[in-house]
């Protein structure tokens, strides 16, 4: 988080029920897929937060703990190798404090935003959206995109996605690794 909102953590927004959301319904199948392959499992969280909220809720970061968990006692993959990192600027003592039942996480407190592309930040008033997006693709590892109904309904969004698919078939460098998230969508032909 950019500011320190002394509310943020009292209840949980629309957007971090939407996030928690996301996990439940992609997260818990894809850690017991990754856990059956025998392949590491490595976590990030870059906007941790507090990890539980004032009124009681878990935050994303134990909703994700206690996933890797259920799918770890589910599973007959013998010591399965996981890692799991949360980072956070201004509540990393809160988060070491909520997560003190998982030793073996790692928490990170120094600062990480020189190295994260993010669009509201990135991209001012009078700037080429194309443009920005453009060069935020260039410098990333992993593009994630979250497909949902609204998504298909705005333009600039088709034209981020058109953007990549053609950075990729002129042999542009492109992230490395896509991620598609789909909420509440179903695969339709809309675009």
């Amino acid at each position: 988080m950019a500011n320190k909102n002394d509310d943020f953590f009292l209840y949980k927004k629309a957007w971090s029920m939407v996030k928690d959301e996301l996990l439940g319904c992609y997260f818990k199948p894809y850690v017991s897929k990754i856990l059956h392959t025998n392949r590491p499992l490595v976590y990030a969280d870059c906007f941790a937060g507090k990890g539980k909220l004032a009124d009681g809720n878990n935050g994303s970061p134990l909703i994700a703990l206690e996933t890797i968990d259920q799918c770890c006692a589910s599973t007959s993959v013998q010591r399965p190798r996981i890692e799991a990192t949360f980072i956070d600027l201004n509540y990393a003592d809160d988060l070491r404090k909520n997560l003190s039942a998982y030793p073996w996480v790692k928490i990170v407190s120094r600062k990480y935003e020189d190295n994260i592309w993010y669009d509201e930040y990135e991209i001012k008033p009078g700037m080429s959206i194309r443009e920005s997006v453009d060069r935020g693709l260039v410098s990333c590892d992993v593009s994630v995109l979250i497909f949902s109904k609204w998504y298909f309904q705005k333009k600039w969004t088709i034209l981020e996605l058109n953007g990549l698919i053609q950075r990729m078939l002129d042999g542009f460098a492109v992230p490395s690794s896509s991620i598609p998230l789909y909420f509440n969508y179903t695969i339709g032909l809309e675009f």
